[in-house]
């Protein structure tokens, strides 16, 4: 249980985190200073959402492995998630508001009330097919 949540987590994090544009001038910190632009999303509140929101994904695709016994399932849960992200925009246009229902940053959805239900259904379906994806002993 430990090791599926702290993997969660930094499956969040890594999410949460992007990496920005540093054309200031290099000098003896510039790795430190760097280092805490890109961890800087992580110590605002406005982030939460999000790393709840890919925490609980993290935690459904290690489900995935684990019950599978294999990455299949949760490389295609993953790849489902981000064709609806990358792919479902081009047909639908997701607003950006409310921010509660469909989150506030990047990747959109995840960070609100649509993206959690989602991950929510996709938790239900790995459930019901459990019989289908046990380990072969």
């Amino acid at each position: 249980m430990l090791a599926v949540a702290a993997t969660a987590l930094v499956y969040a994090a890594v999410h949460v985190i992007r990496a920005r544009s540093f054309a200031a001038p290099v000098h003896a910190w510039s790795g430190v200073q760097q280092t805490s632009v890109l961890f800087a999303p992580l110590a605002s509140g406005a982030a939460l959402p999000q790393v709840v929101g890919l925490s609980l994904l993290g935690v459904l695709l290690a489900v995935a492995r684990l019950r599978s016994g294999a990455l299949w399932l949760p490389i295609g849960i993953h790849a489902a998630f981000v064709a609806a992200f990358r792919v479902g925009r081009l047909f639908f246009e997701i607003r950006p508001t409310p921010g509660w229902l469909v989150g506030t940053g990047w990747p959109p959805l995840v960070g609100g009330v649509a993206g959690w239900i989602a991950v929510g259904v996709a938790a239900l379906l790995l459930a019901r097919g459990r019989g289908m994806f046990r380990p072969k002993a």
